[in-house]
């Protein structure tokens, strides 16, 4: 029986080492009782059972531990928040993400529908790349800059990821999409993670972004650099999206006749119906006479002209029977090619597009350009591998929504909201940015805050100077105003109706400073407001 205690004791401590994100408190004390009651013939199958659990990888938890006793609030700090008034508003809301999120769903969905336009996040890519840098779960950070606290388990990784995702898909409106920076350590597993949330119809692509030149993590023969990391793509609802398209040029009409000013195009059929199957009425031949006339009607030694395959299936003309009959004239044979006039109309635009492609390997989405700019900022530092700023206003400017809601709630050293700003400013839009960090490292307060300070003002919150300026007719970004909320934590009973009933109001009103277009619906502030934090009295 001695050895029975011992072998207990043994496997509870085992269970005790597993990292929270992996086994929350309420699963271990669930796994220490079932061991505490195991016998001597059973308790090496449970062991085995409940560790391969942890182990496999792909082991989604339904909800992360919360605190039943304690609700969260994102309020406005009045003293912190800055900035031009009468300019665009934007959120810095400083706090555990997943509390933040729980606040923003209940003041940014309405009827169910989220209102976010766009979600860009750059969560922790679960490495051991900052080791150096103190950078370790298991002992206290001494590091004079940030650097994220990024080794999770796998499990335990996507979980987090996964609870997070979720209430960002809520967010997310109807033409929302998201992007989400990865490197191949957990593409793959996020990937699966994120079709079983936005869905496998809704994934759009997998961008590469070269980050630098890559360095092999040692001089092993079988290692390889890797220059890359990769931004995952989905939207809510493919049919309810459309992504901006590239500018080429403008359209020229080389010809002319009495008709006046035309081009050339095809009259074949492109695009994804662009074959027979999909439109059978528009596959037929047409005949070319010795003399060069078009015709349905086959004539002796006419050549005969069909619509070229695609994808080895026979294609299709853009034109019916009907309008080939009626438009003929406006068809061309020359060179064996069959050629439509299309002529100039003045109320038509005239601008040629290019849908964008997934793919970004210019130097200035690459790692050293992020750093740079902040650099110019602070003078030194401060963060590692920060994006660029020209990264993130390329993603956002792919929704064409010039007044979209911008979120990233892994808002680290600030590079999406001064890029929102710098957008605006380009294109005369209206965006609004919503980021949210932690305090871990005061990385709110001394980066992510100073640096929208310094971008705004023209100065440091110290009045600082540097050398950073937008451009030479417009040095800073003036014309923006950052409301800046804490998120604070309250302890609330289940049955203190009168608490909760202070704490709704409060919320209430919070809310609205969170949202200005807020209005109230039914708030369970028990499991909406559930916080991830227990409370502390101070």
């Amino acid at each position: 029986m001695a050895d029975l205690a011992t072998k207990k004791q043994h496997y509870i401590n085992e269970i005790n080492k597993i990292a929270k994100e992996s086994f929350n408190d309420e699963q271990k004390e669930l796994v220490r009782g079932i061991l505490n009651a195991a016998t001597e013939a059973n308790i090496d199958s449970i062991y085995t059972f409940v560790t391969q659990r942890v182990k496999t990888g792909f082991v989604f938890d339904v909800a992360p531990e919360v605190a039943h006793n304690c609700i969260s609030l994102c309020e406005r700090d009045n003293k912190k928040s800055f900035g031009n008034e009468s300019g665009i508003h934007h959120k810095l809301i400083i706090g555990e993400n997943y509390d933040v999120l729980k606040n923003l769903v209940a003041t940014y969905t309405n009827g169910g529908k989220g209102l976010i336009d766009v979600i860009y996040i750059d969560p922790p890519y679960n490495t051991e790349k900052t080791a150096e840098d103190g950078n370790d779960y298991k002992t206290e950070v001494k590091s004079e800059k940030f650097v994220y606290r990024d080794k999770f388990s796998r499990v335990g990784w996507l979980n987090m990821m996964k609870e997070r995702l979720e209430l960002a898909r809520k967010l997310l409106s109807n033409q929302g999409v998201i992007f989400i920076s990865i490197d191949d350590n957990e593409q793959a597993y996020l990937k699966v993670l994120c079709d079983e949330i936005f869905g496998e119809n809704n994934f759009v692509a997998c961008f590469p972004r070269k980050t630098g030149a890559g360095a092999a993590a040692t001089n092993s023969d079988s290692e390889l650099r890797k220059p890359y990391d990769f931004i995952l793509c989905y939207v809510k609802s493919k049919k309810d999206f459309s992504f901006s398209k590239k500018i080429v040029g403008t359209k020229e009409y080389k010809y002319e006749d009495e008709k006046g000013r035309y081009t050339l195009g095809g009259l074949q059929a492109t695009g994804s119906d662009a074959t027979r199957a999909a439109r059978p009425k528009l596959y037929y031949p047409i005949y070319v006479s010795k003399d060069g006339k078009l015709s349905l009607v086959e004539t002796k030694g006419a050549t005969v002209l069909l619509p070229k395959q695609v994808n080895g299936a026979d294609g299709r003309w853009m034109w019916s029977k009907e309008k080939f009959e009626t438009d003929v004239q406006n068809l061309i044979y020359e060179d064996g090619k069959l050629h439509r006039k299309i002529y100039f109309d003045e109320n038509a635009d005239q601008t040629i597009y290019q849908v964008e492609r997934a793919y970004f390997d210019e130097s200035c989405y690459s790692n050293s350009n992020g750093t740079k700019t902040l650099k110019s900022i602070f003078g030194k530092i401060v963060f590692n591998n920060p994006k660029p700023v020209e990264l993130i206003k390329k993603l956002i400017s792919l929704n064409p929504n010039k007044k979209s809601i911008v979120l990233d709630f892994f808002g680290g050293s600030g590079t999406t909201a001064q890029a929102v700003m710098e957008l605006n400013a380009e294109d005369d839009g209206n965006r609004q940015c919503i980021l949210c960090t932690n305090n871990e490292n005061n990385i709110a307060d001394n980066i992510t805050y100073e640096r929208l300070y310094r971008v705004i003002n023209g100065k440091g919150t110290k009045k600082e100077k540097f050398d950073w300026i937008f451009t030479k007719d417009k040095p800073y970004l003036t014309d923006n105003y950052i409301d800046v909320f804490n998120t604070n934590y309250y302890e609330l009973q289940i049955d203190d109706y009168e608490k909760s009933q202070e704490l709704l109001d409060k919320a209430k009103v919070e809310f609205k400073k969170l949202n200005s277009d807020y209005e109230f619906h039914d708030l369970d502030i028990y499991n909406h407001l559930a916080s991830l934090k227990p409370y502390k009295k101070n």
